[in-house]
């Protein structure tokens, strides 16, 4: 399934819902207790106001009492007669009016409403007229004659009851009052209760309401997580059991915890076997064939917490079966707090894969035919020895070239010179030091390359590879062939550390051997002048190759003459490059073209070459001269310079006739199909194609129809002869002759005297080219190379 952009696979969704329902249930609570907490407040705050006023009622009672006792207690003091008796009461009497006095004050203090305020007020009067009266009568009782007495009770009775009934009625109006103080807290108390007891129920239900709702989405949830989880589970499952990798699930202790059925096949266990175990116990402890253990590579991962980093391929193979080589990927498991609870190690066979490379590798690096190093492989090891070389130890390198193995070819043909080439090499082999290295470089010529030697032991060594050919014959169809070698031998000092100048020395040593008599073995001494040579080569190809990038050549131009009257009228220029050192001198061609050639610089020096002459003839569209351009080999053995440099031609739209393209013969046949198919394509365009140094190959004639030519050149060795060898002069003839049957023109190279120019004209050849006619000049100077883009390039 694919996941939303953005989303967090981790994140929940019931949790917002959950926290969002308990933080309202929360909330509903918080108001639930703030409400009851206000209403608590409220009630005791009724309480405590009725509590003030009771006690105020109970003071108004008494003082209405104390207002009573105190009239009565004057009435029962007129009618004793013990003088003894009325004095007590009189003390009583005046205690009354101090209690009285102190119920007003803490009355008072309890606080009053401006309604009982009016009330204390207006009873001041009365109450006082009242006191005033008993005080009165209260004396006169005390008097010894009844008349006193009777009056007191007159006064008793007509003046102070019916003030005191004035008060009391004062009293009875507050505590009225005060009664329906309470009445309406208790009314407005209750009326709130039913209120608050509804709201109350109401947020309870609510509360209930929310917990249950939030109970059943959960356990919604929770049932629709665990099919879920059983889903995925069963796709996993599903997906472990289908695919072709085996699947182990190891926990935080390194304890394996689930394998698929192809991780079983594996390990032909089942799981309750290996459920429960450590992992490590399943791998081949012995294997070494990887950088990276996959014991250590679990115990990286679940100790740091990380996957890893390195690129290497982690290889294993496993306790029971040790001969298959397995490839794991080990990947941690994270929790949803992001810590590492364990590991998932997925891994499949390629033994047959890994065979495969080792085979491929081995077919990359080695000889198809006798098994040997290649040359390419060849030429690596002995670089990497040469780097690794110590002034203290000498090396030998050896060009091995078989003798009479062209017999062997030509008599029993290819397959006879191939078994024999297998066979050969078996036979060099065991004469070897496993440290040495034989290489077969192609054809018939083989390399070694001997380490640690000294020049007596390398001798030595070469003596007996050399007795070892001798020595060998081979039997093919009732016949046996035997075959010789000739061996170039160098010993590589300290200095030399260039595959290439080694190969070249040891390769002109062969040519010696070869030359002065077969089947030997010749030494090439190395010695100052050779070192100093290689040194001035590598400076001039550093230079060449500034030359090229900064394209600093110089084009240079010799006419070609006719000297017939078929080419009467003719103009040719054959395109010359030249190259200036520092200094400005002109170096030879000879001294800069081959090392191009060498290093791989010629095609993309032909390919330039080819672009200037192009715009040079853009440049002068009313002339008719034919400029003619050579190529080399490595321009003619790649498809992709040979599809550059016709591209090239195609866009400067060269008109027919202007271009003339010249191949050496040698090259020419060693490319043939290419080249010739090459040749075809120009031609049909427009380009004229020319085969130089005709008569130096060995089968020249036979490739004549064979290639799309215009012109034929033959080789100046011939024309430089003429005067002197009439072989030479017959064989120009010759070449004339078959050219002039096969339509085309022939041109003497290097004429440099007049009585070659007579013979030649004698034979009928129709263009001469040379120092008699023409000597080289400059045709096209390079633009002055930009002082900035030279500091930004170097």
């Amino acid at each position: 399934m694919q996941k939303n952009k953005g989303e967090n696979p981790t994140q929940s969704k019931i949790l917002p819902v959950v926290v969002t329902g308990f933080a309202l249930i929360s909330l509903a609570i918080v108001t639930f207790w703030l409400i009851s907490a206000q209403q608590m407040k409220h009630v005791t705050g009724v309480l405590t106001e009725s509590g003030r006023i009771a006690k105020k009622m109970d003071i108004v009672a008494s003082m209405t009492d104390v207002a009573r006792t105190r009239t009565r207690l004057t009435m029962q003091m007129i009618y004793t007669d013990d003088i003894f008796d009325r004095d007590d009461i009189s003390i009583l009497l005046n205690a009354k009016a101090t209690e009285f006095a102190v119920f007003r004050q803490q009355l008072i203090e309890l606080g009053v409403t401006r309604q009982e305020q009016y009330i204390l007020d207006e009873q001041v009067v009365y109450i006082q007229y009242s006191l005033e009266r008993q005080r009165l009568a209260a004396d006169m009782a005390l008097g010894d004659t009844q008349q006193d007495r009777d009056k007191a009770a007159d006064i008793i009775l007509n003046e102070v009851y019916p003030s005191q009934s004035v008060v009391v009625d004062y009293f009875m109006k507050m505590l009225k009052l005060q009664k329906a103080q309470l009445d309406g807290l208790a009314g407005g108390s209750l009326s709130r209760l039913k209120t608050n007891s509804s709201f109350n129920k109401l947020v309870l239900l609510l509360i209930f309401i929310g917990l249950l709702s939030i109970i059943l989405f959960m356990l919604k949830n929770i049932r629709r997580i665990e099919s879920q989880i059983v889903l995925e589970k069963e796709k996993a499952q599903v997906t472990l059991r289908s695919i072709g990798d085996g699947v182990i699930t190891v926990n935080d202790k390194g304890e394996i915890e689930y394998l698929n059925q192809v991780a079983l096949d594996f390990i032909d266990e089942t799981s309750s076997h290996l459920v429960g175990r450590y992992v490590n116990e399943i791998f081949d402890k012995s294997f070494q064939n990887s950088q990276l253990l996959i014991c250590d590579c679990i115990h990286h991962v679940l100790q740091d917490g990380g996957p890893l980093e390195e690129t290497s391929d982690i290889l294993f193979s496993l306790i029971n079966k040790p001969s298959l080589t397995l490839k794991a990927n080990v990947s941690p498991i994270v929790d949803v707090h992001h810590k590492v609870s364990g590991v998932v190690i997925s891994f499949h066979d390629i033994t047959e894969s890994q065979a495969l490379l080792k085979k491929i590798q081995h077919q990359a690096s080695h000889d198809a035919l006798t098994g040997l190093l290649n040359r390419r492989a060849f030429e690596e090891k002995v670089n990497q020895m040469l780097e690794l070389f110590d002034s203290g130890n000498n090396h030998a390198f050896c060009i091995l070239d078989l003798d009479q193995f062209k017999i062997v070819n030509d008599s029993a043909g290819h397959a006879a010179g191939d078994e024999l080439l297998r066979q050969l090499a078996k036979v060099m082999q065991p004469v070897l030091r496993k440290s040495d290295l034989l290489s077969r470089l192609g054809g018939d010529e083989f390399g070694v390359f001997l380490s640690n030697v000294t020049s007596d032991e390398a001798l030595k060594i070469t003596e007996k590879l050399l007795t070892a050919v001798q020595s060998f014959g081979f039997y093919w169809e009732d016949n046996v062939y035997r075959v010789g070698v000739s061996i170039g031998m160098i010993n590589v000092p300290g200095e030399i550390i260039d595959y290439e100048y080694l190969y070249q020395a040891a390769d002109s040593a062969c040519y010696i051997a070869k030359n002065e008599g077969r089947n030997q073995i010749h030494l090439m001494p190395i010695d100052g002048d050779i070192l100093h040579k290689k040194a001035e080569e590598s400076e001039l190809l550093q230079y060449l190759t500034k030359t090229l990038k900064e394209q600093q050549f110089y084009l240079y131009g010799q006419n070609i003459q006719p000297i017939s009257p078929r080419a009467e009228g003719r103009k040719h220029i054959e395109v010359l490059l030249r190259m200036k050192d520092k200094y400005g001198t002109i170096i030879s061609p000879m001294a800069f073209i081959p090392l191009a050639e060498r290093y791989g610089l010629m095609a993309n020096i032909d390919i330039w070459v080819l672009g200037q002459v192009c715009q040079l003839i853009n440049s002068t569209p009313l002339d008719d001269t034919v400029y003619a351009v050579n190529l080399s080999g490595q321009s003619l053995s790649s498809k992709e310079h040979m599809k550059e440099m016709l591209m090239t031609f195609l866009d400067y739209q060269i008109p027919p006739g202007r271009l003339c393209l010249e191949v050496t013969e040698t090259v020419a046949i060693a490319n043939l199909d290419s080249a010739s198919n090459f040749m075809a394509t120009l031609r049909d365009h427009g380009c004229s194609i020319a085969l130089d140094d005709f008569g130096s190959g060995l089968s020249s004639f036979s490739y004549l129809k064979t290639l799309p030519l215009d012109y034929i050149k033959i080789d100046g060795v011939f024309v430089k002869s003429m005067d002197d060898d009439k072989s030479s002069s017959i064989m120009i003839e010759a070449i004339h002759n078959v050219g002039k049957k096969l339509g085309l023109f022939t041109i003497a190279e290097y004429v440099e005297t007049e009585s070659s120019v007579i013979a030649l004209k004698e034979i009928g050849i129709d263009m001469a080219q040379g120092y008699y006619f023409d000597k080289p000049h400059e045709l096209i100077s390079p633009a002055p190379v930009n002082s900035a883009s030279q500091s930004s390039g170097s």
